[in-house]
């Protein structure tokens, strides 16, 4: 369901006017707001309308009309627009492509545009890691990364759009990626602004260390939360349960299980914490292989509890995507060129698994045959309606 559209907000307290009677973005008369944004960094702010109504949308049915619109290029840039919100009582919203479908990339106060820049990108370690900057682009990384056969364990829907820092930042994972390869468990460094403007090496040795210094009631705070955290059995068995699954729902209280340093359950802490934490300047990610080639399977059931049974089976014979795809998805697509003809004749409740497996490339352990041959074997006791091919 699409939300209706916003009416633009009147002026007022943290809203500056909208329409033929604004305040100038400069000069006697301009916003104060705006005025000191452009004092911290001359010609990288815009309040233009158009601009702003530019960014009150990203890709979901959202509209919030921002202030202005900031485009930092260094730590120091973001340092002077975090003093400047600070000290204005406003706050900053971090966007890098806009892609997503719940409104983090939209807010009331100042857009931060990282799309523009912050597109340094490296690999490391014959691929084994790669540093980035939160403007670069996922299925770039992973262009990179691709002629040493690894990639980014992270693959949402909009990879080839959707940058790093939102990527990190919203813990989008996508099909394959599962619990295992999603940003939490590869991200292994950062390079992060703090609000009040300290800027720490979350991957550094002696990180710890630095962050007590500059946020001590943070690192006490953090280690707090994992004292009261231990110490309730029920809360530590509950948030070990929940994150046995794929759980991107706010703020990842497993890093206060999962890591002793108030520095490093920090570093994890960012992921899925939608900006809300600190700045994202680069960012360090253990990459995962990429087989060179994929099979794939279109598996057809009686209902849909036949389909949710077979998934274990499936996972056992290596899948590394399974897909859900219920009748009313299925009828969508039967009779189209290349469908399988069993679509038709599918019962009312039926459904399918589209999955996936990984192909050695050439030299490998075993050929894609060999590969075809052992998963029929694994899958040979499912309750398809139609031959596996």
């Amino acid at each position: 369901m699409t939300a209706p559209a916003r009416r633009l907000p009147a002026a007022g307290p943290g809203v500056a006017p909208v329409g033929p009677g604004a305040a100038p973005s400069s000069g006697p008369g301009a916003d104060p707001l705006v005025r000191a944004l452009e004092a911290a960094l001359p010609g990288r702010v815009t309040a233009r309308v158009v601009d702003r109504l530019t960014y009150a949308r990203d890709a979901s049915p959202y509209r919030v009309v921002p202030r202005a619109v900031a485009r930092p290029a260094t730590v120091a840039d973001v340092q002077a627009l975090l003093a400047v919100a600070r000290a204005e009582r406003v706050p900053l919203t971090f966007r890098a492509a806009g892609t997503s479908l719940s409104g983090q990339a939209v807010g009331p106060g100042v857009v931060v545009d990282l799309a523009r820049g912050w597109k340094g990108a490296r690999a490391l370690d014959g691929g084994a890691r790669v540093v980035a900057e939160p403007g670069v682009i996922g299925g770039r990384l992973n262009a990179l990364l691709r002629p040493l056969g690894r990639r980014i364990g992270p693959d949402p829907a909009s990879l080839d759009a959707c940058m790093l820092g939102g990527i990190v930042s919203n813990d989008a994972s996508g099909m394959c990626c599962g619990t295992r390869d999603g940003s939490y468990r590869t991200l292994e460094a950062a390079r992060v602004v703090l609000a009040c403007g300290a800027a720490l090496d979350l991957g550094d040795p002696g990180a710890d260390e630095r962050l007590r210094a500059a946020r001590p009631d943070v690192h006490a705070g953090l280690a707090d939360l994992r004292r009261r955290v231990l110490a309730d059995a029920d809360l530590a068995a509950r948030i070990d349960r929940k994150y046995r699954i794929k759980n991107t729902t706010g703020y990842g209280l497993r890093a206060l299980v999962d890591f002793e340093r108030p520095a490093d359950a920090l570093l994890r802490l960012l992921v899925g914490a939608e900006g809300t934490l600190a700045f994202l300047a680069e960012l360090t990610l253990r990459t995962v292989p990429e087989p060179p080639d994929a099979l794939t399977a279109l598996l057809g059931f009686a209902d849909l509890r036949a389909a949710a049974e077979a998934v274990d089976a499936l996972d056992r014979a290596g899948a590394r995507a399974v897909e859900l795809l219920d009748r009313a998805c299925l009828r969508a697509v039967a009779g189209q060129p290349g469908a399988p003809a069993w679509l038709e004749d599918l019962p009312p409740g039926g459904a399918a698994l589209l999955c996936e497996w990984g192909l050695p490339g050439p030299g490998g352990a075993e050929d894609a045959a060999a590969v075809a041959r052992r998963i029929d074997a694994a899958l040979a006791g499912l309750p398809v309606v139609a031959p596996i091919e």
